[in-house]
C-alpha cells in the first residue's frame, strides 16, 4: 500500500510537469506511513508540491492525529494550503466518532493561526458547523464547495444529486449562507469524478449572486488563497 500510494504521487507530480496548470496535492496518510509520514512529507516538498491533501474518513484518524501536528507546522512555515476532506465521508469510526466532522478541526485552526486549512465540501452535512468555525476563524480558515447545494427538485442539472443529499444545505438557502460565511471564503470544486463539473457550474450560475461574487467563486478566491 506504501508502494502504491507513493506512486500516486509521484504520477501526479509528473502530470504536473507536463502540464503546469496542473497542481498537485498529494495525500498524507500518518496511519498508512506511521514513523515515515514526515519523510513522505518532505520528500513531496522537494518535488515542489504546492499543498497537501489530509482525507481523515479515509485514514480513520482525527485531523489532529500526533503525526500530524509537526507537518502542519511546516506548511504554516512553507505557506503551503492543506486541504481536508471534510464530513461523513469514511463512516463512523469506533464510538460512532466521524472523523471529518468540523468541530474535529478546532485545535489545528487555534494551534496553526496561519496555516491555510481549506475544508472541502462546504454545503455538505455539517454545513451549520462549518459556518460556526468561519465566524470564529476569519483568517486562516477557507472552504471549498465541492458535493454542491441541495435541490429540493431531487437533483441539479445532469441528474447529480449533492453530497450527502437532503441533509446537504438547501439551495434556497445558498446565497444567504454564502455571503454570512463571506463569498471570497469560498471556491468551486468539482468532488470526484469530471462529468459532474458542467452541472455544479450551471448550479452556481443559477444562484442570485453577482457577477463578481461568482467570479470570485470560479476563480479569483483560488488565485488568491491557493496562490495560483
Amino acid at each position: 500500500m506504501i508502494g502504491s500510494f507513493r506512486q500516486f504521487n509521484d504520477w501526479g507530480f509528473e502530470v504536473s510537469k507536463r502540464n503546469t496548470r496542473i497542481q498537485i496535492y498529494p495525500g498524507i496518510d500518518p496511519i498508512l506511513f506511521g514513523e515515515k509520514t514526515r519523510e513522505h512529507f518532505e520528500d513531496c516538498v522537494r518535488k515542489g508540491t504546492r499543498g497537501i491533501k489530509i482525507h481523515p474518513g479515509q485514514m480513520g484518524a482525527l485531523p489532529d492525529h500526533p503525526t500530524l501536528m509537526p507537518i502542519y507546522q511546516r506548511c504554516q512555515e512553507l505557506g503551503l494550503p492543506v486541504v481536508f476532506d471534510t464530513g461523513s465521508a469514511g463512516g463512523a469510526g469506533p464510538g460512532g466518532v466521524v472523523y471529518g466532522e468540523p468541530n474535529h478541526f478546532i485545535p489545528l485552526l487555534s494551534t496553526f493561526p496561519k496555516l491555510k486549512l481549506v475544508m472541502a465540501h462546504f454545503c455538505s452535512l455539517y454545513w451549520d458547523e462549518r459556518v460556526i468555525l468561519a465566524e470564529k476563524y476569519k483568517d486562516n480558515l477557507f472552504f471549498d464547495i465541492g458535493g454542491g447545494l441541495y435541490e429540493a427538485e431531487g437533483g441539479f442539472s445532469g441528474g447529480s444529486e449533492a453530497r450527502d443529499g437532503r441533509r446537504a444545505l438547501p439551495k434556497e438557502d445558498g446565497v444567504r449562507i454564502f455571503r454570512k460565511v463571506g463569498v471570497e471564503r469560498l471556491m468551486f470544486a468539482s468532488d470526484g469524478t469530471g462529468d459532474r463539473i458542467p452541472a455544479m457550474a450551471e448550479q452556481v450560475m443559477s444562484l442570485e449572486l453577482t457577477d463578481e461574487e461568482k467570479r470570485l467563486i470560479f476563480s479569483g478566491n483560488a488565485k488568491r488563497i491557493l496562490g495560483l
